[in-house]
């Protein structure tokens, strides 16, 4: 995992054009923080990015902090945050090794973001992180890309996607 993957460093500014996330995503995340932020305290959404799920959660009235990598990510999330009008707390921070002086009672990891832990040893790391960072009773939500193979061959030879 590097920050210098030149698609959230370089070409950062292109990332919303190209990323949709998920259907549905926002609203899912968005839920299980407002049930998380219904006992007090701050949710923790790692791989932030450009605040796609991030921005939506704090209009919400949830306390969100923010974590990426990628510094020009955070700066383009910074901004749209306050041109929207969301307050964030955004941090620099590895999913693998990050602590936080308060523990949470959600810690999210939308859009895939996990899969860029590219050894079992980066995602137990990330797994211990998150545990570390929960409150007693506290919930990691997260999802991963489990690709239907015969799908993907498909539509590298030009057939329909599907569901």
């Amino acid at each position: 995992m590097s920050a210098r993957d030149p698609f959230y460093t370089d070409y950062a500014w292109l990332y919303d054009a190209h990323q949709r996330g998920v259907r549905g995503d926002i609203e899912f995340y968005r839920d299980l923080a407002l049930e998380a932020a219904r006992s007090g305290g701050t949710v923790i959404e790692i791989g932030v990015g450009t605040g796609r799920v991030a921005i939506p959660t704090a209009l919400a009235g949830v306390r969100v902090l923010g974590m990426d990598i990628a510094l020009e990510m955070l700066a383009i999330c910074r901004e749209k945050a306050a041109g929207a009008g969301a307050a964030l707390d955004l941090v620099q921070a590895d999913m693998r090794r990050f602590a936080v002086a308060r523990p949470a009672l959600l810690v999210t990891i939308p859009h895939r973001a996990f899969l860029h832990n590219l050894t079992e040893a980066d995602q137990a790391a990330t797994i211990r992180a998150c545990r570390l960072a929960l409150r007693s009773g506290g919930r990691l939500a997260l999802n991963v890309f489990n690709p239907e193979i015969i799908a993907a061959v498909e539509m590298m030879r030009g057939g329909d996607a599907f569901e």
